[in-house]
């Protein structure tokens, strides 16, 4: 699934609130939400 420029990829990939998700994930802002690691 390839796309042709960075504005589409974000879109692919959830659009601009995941890309904000992932930075406050990166700078520990936010809990991280990972199902499998679910005890």
């Amino acid at each position: 699934h390839s796309v042709d420029d960075f504005p589409e990829y974000v879109e692919k990939i959830g659009g601009a609130e995941k890309m904000e998700y992932l930075a406050r994930l990166e700078r520990l802002e936010v809990p991280l939400e990972a199902p499998w690691a679910r005890r």
